[in-house]
């Protein structure tokens, strides 16, 4: 048995998951020429993601809260990754 097996991986969180995700959210409601399908919401998300550093935690509770991240780096990758997603979506 390995350390996977035993324990639950699943309170392991990217503390910028919510952030983008809400912002994702906010840009989708200010612009309508972004496409809201899962598949876009899903892809524009995971690119942002990759765009910033990761900032993991245990559960919502605990950890090291680092916030060193400003709103105007999550909004400069979600809007980097709007485009993109826009320019080679992913949907049917």
């Amino acid at each position: 048995m390995n350390f996977f097996d035993e324990n639950d991986l699943e309170i392991l969180r990217n503390a910028n998951e919510e952030r983008v995700l809400d912002d994702v959210e906010l840009v989708l409601r200010e612009r309508t020429d972004l496409c809201p399908c899962r598949d876009c919401r899903l892809d524009m998300v995971a690119l942002a993601l990759n765009n910033l550093p990761a900032r993991y935690r245990i559960s919502a509770g605990h950890g090291i809260h680092r916030t060193d991240i400003s709103f105007s780096q999550v909004r400069a990758a979600v809007i980097k990754a709007c485009a993109i997603v826009k320019r080679y979506p992913h949907h049917r």
